[in-house]
């Protein structure tokens, strides 16, 4: 390899091109290849393929076309110089001559999916034609041995070494004769470049934050420091939250793009988890969730990192969905009037019985619970009974929920505000990192809209217990969380799966209905009625149609959302710009990303309504 030739060729790869847009918006290919350019030409030759029964091509071996390689490379539009259509497959050949001579020196390909012919056909070298076998001989000093151990002599007392053949399969020939690289154009090749930066929207930059509402400058980014000095003592452990949101990430920008990122990668932000710091645990996958921000605090965030060239990707979980999922909780409420809800999960135990919902770590001594927005307290008395008292904060126009909490790291004030859930703990700084170190002994704040007319029946079931049972169950511990959650649709229970069937044995969350498994074949096979089998099969299948729906649906909206938010934002920040200078001059000023700073040739001709604009 010429190394101090290749060091000043441009877009130099593992494969010898890559797709690119011409003045006028066409998707044309750069080829290039490194070779010797004092002393040697370089070309590529471009053959016409035809797809055969086999998924394997005919070649046609006279070139339909050749273009002669630069040392940055050359652009080609296939459609220009051949009878192509823009979607047909090819194949093409890398062929250096001496400058001199125009003798060959070396022809073939690049690392691609090379062909050779066979039998009039091209067969790729990946699987190649049917291998053959080669036989070696090992020359290892590997003895015989006698049955005690000692080993076996001739005649002249020397060792008698045994000798053995082993046979591998290998391609009947050489790589160098797969000269051709096949191009089916059946799909886009992207290419990914630049350096990307991973973020945990909660931790990064927590003192960062939006106005309220209620201020005049809503959405502005103003920064707490004395949050953020008190976040820095956090003892961090799985379920508490440093409260980072939105805001820190858009306040990072200017940051990652003084250091080169090109990429911002981070955990879920548009799925409405307000419970774990990670936010895997999706609520709602066309929400913004609470704590992170507003739907415009997003739309400002995705416009500072267009019109400063960045890229985003945000993880997503879209095969389960969490506890406190809408879709989840509507089927734990409603699955009895509405049966097809219970079919967008994999589940068998609503049916038969309450689901144990798996919350409780191994280590209950700190499980407690509140009723939040209940219509009654409920008072000790000095028989260990509960009396009931009016709730006058009580909201008939609000659910009313039952919430589980961590009682070693809630504050009182946050435990005993019963119109407010507990979303994030207060005691962020007593314990050591490893005493909430894993999903097993972590307990979430999770909460779940119920029937107050349930709960009072709970707490009747308590009294009962303790007058005539002689139990001393009191709400305030961890046996009278368990046992007022027994309502009729679900309860609180140990970290199992509970009559349905969970991502990745992890508990929170509930693993939705994509389509037939095993798992619905075996629930399928023990119906025996044949019709009655059919019915529930054609009720499973229609629940995954619905899952699929709803899971594109939800990446159609946010794809939309910020491309409308990109495409506004140019238009009104171009207004009514109508020349090179005046566009390169938003460019410079930062209002536009410098990958707009094209050309003049392709400026112009965007604004004289001559480039493709159209996505493929």
């Amino acid at each position: 390899m010429f190394v101090n030739k290749i060091n000043g060729v441009a877009n130099l790869g593992f494969k010898g091109y890559q797709h690119i847009k011409n003045d006028v918006g066409e998707t044309i290919m750069k080829f290039n290849y490194p070779y010797d350019y004092d002393k040697e030409t370089c070309e590529v030759q471009f053959y016409r393929v035809i797809p055969t029964e086999k998924y394997n091509y005919k070649l046609d071996e006279t070139p339909i076309a050749s273009v002669q390689l630069r040392p940055e490379g050359v652009d080609v539009n296939l459609q220009t110089i051949t009878n192509l259509d823009k979607e047909d497959a090819f194949a093409y050949k890398i062929v250096r001559r001496d400058k001199n001579t125009g003798k060959v020196i070396w022809e073939g390909t690049d690392p691609g999916v090379t062909m050779r012919p066979t039998n009039g056909e091209y067969t790729f070298r990946v699987h190649g034609d049917k291998a053959e076998n080669h036989t070696y001989t090992d020359t290892n000093p590997i003895y015989e041995k006698n049955a005690d151990g000692s080993y076996k002599l001739n005649d002249k007392g020397e060792k008698i070494k045994k000798s053995f053949g082993y046979t591998i399969s290998d391609y009947p020939d050489s790589i160098s004769n797969y000269k051709y690289v096949l191009v089916t154009r059946r799909g886009t090749t992207p290419m990914v470049q630049g350096a990307g930066y991973l973020a945990m929207p909660d931790s990064i930059n927590p003192g960062m934050m939006y106005r309220g509402f209620t201020d005049s400058n809503t959405g502005e980014i103003y920064y707490d420091e004395n949050y953020q000095k008190k976040m820095e003592g956090v003892v961090k452990n799985f379920s508490n939250m440093f409260n980072g949101s939105i805001a820190g990430l858009q306040a990072r920008i200017p940051y990652l793009k003084a250091n080169g990122y090109k990429v911002l990668f981070s955990t879920p932000i548009a799925n409405g988890d307000d419970v774990s710091s990670h936010s895997y645990w999706n609520k709602n996958n066309m929400q913004i969730a609470s704590r992170m921000g507003t739907t415009e605090n997003f739309a400002s965030f995705m416009q500072d990192l267009y019109k400063n060239g960045m890229k985003y990707v945000y993880d997503g979980t879209f095969t389960s969905e969490g506890l406190e999922g809408i879709h989840f909780q509507y089927a734990l409420r409603w699955a009895e009037k509405n049966p097809q809800s219970y079919y967008w999960f994999r589940m068998s135990g609503l049916k038969d019985a309450n689901l144990g919902l798996g919350t409780i770590p191994q280590n209950k001594e700190n499980l407690r619970h509140r009723v939040v927005n209940a219509p009654y307290k409920y008072e000790l008395q000095s028989n260990g009974s509960y009396k009931k008292v009016v709730n006058g904060e009580y909201n008939a126009n609000k659910p009313t929920m039952f919430q589980i909490y961590d009682a070693a790291q809630a504050g009182d004030e946050q435990i005993n505000k019963l119109d407010t859930a507990i979303r994030n703990y207060e005691k962020l700084t007593s314990g050591t990192p490893i005493d909430i170190n894993s999903h097993d002994d972590t307990l979430m704040s999770f909460i779940f809209q119920i029937d107050p007319k349930e709960y009072d029946k709970r707490i009747d079931v308590i009294n009962d217990l303790n007058k005539k049972h002689g139990k001393k169950i009191k709400l305030d511990t961890a046996d009278g969380t368990i046992t007022a959650s027994q309502f009729s649709n679900f309860r609180i229970d140990r970290k199992t799966e509970g009559g349905f069937v969970t991502w990745d044995a992890n508990t929170d969350m509930v693993k939705m209905n994509y389509h037939i498994s095993g798992y619905d074949e075996k629930l399928l096979q023990s119906i025996v009625n044949k019709d009655e089998r059919y019915h529930e099969q054609q009720l499973i299948e229609r629940g995954s149609y619905e899952v699929q729906d709803m899971t594109l649906q939800s990446m159609r909206y946010w794809t939309k959302f910020v491309k409308d938010i990109q495409t506004m934002y140019t238009a009104k920040t171009i207004g009514s710009v109508k020349t090179v200078e005046g566009i390169n001059k938003l460019i410079a000023d930062g209002k536009l990303p410098e990958e707009a700073k094209i050309n003049n040739t392709v400026i112009n001709n965007v604004l004289n309504g001559q480039y493709i604009l159209e996505p493929k």
